[in-house]
């Protein structure tokens, strides 16, 4: 099923967006270039989803925090979220990234209230 093939731990999908969100380093080590992570979050497409009932902006197979702001204020903001609450996001200016799972499912297909609890008080932390 296309829709459902993401499968990671919350540590490791939290790794690979802060290592988005920093500028491609992980670990002391570049794993992306900048140029690259910037070219894949630039948009491609925006407006009303032909799937999903919002209206929505997208980047190389990358969400984009559009009109909804799932992952919080960042207007460069982008990832992923999937259909039960999960989701992972990388933001280059403030350089958070972050990723919730979850073992109950919800009916949100984006923005789930676990979610953002969560992302609002890691940037309020900030």
């Amino acid at each position: 099923m296309p829709s459902a093939n993401g499968h990671a731990t919350a540590p490791a999908l939290a790794r690979l967006m802060g290592a988005l969100a920093q500028g491609g380093w992980l670990d002391g080590e570049m794993i992306l270039s900048p140029a690259l992570i910037a070219e894949m979050a630039r948009e491609r497409i925006a407006g009303q989803d032909l799937v999903l009932p919002f209206e929505m902006s997208w980047g190389a197979g990358v969400m984009r925090n559009g009109p909804l702001k799932p992952w919080g204020p960042g207007e460069e903001t982008f990832g992923h979220s999937g259909w039960g609450g999960s989701c992972a996001f990388a933001d280059p200016q403030s350089g958070l990234g972050g990723a919730y799972v979850m073992n109950k499912q919800s009916a949100h297909l984006l923005g789930d209230p676990r979610a953002r609890r969560l992302i609002e008080a890691a940037y309020a932390s900030l």
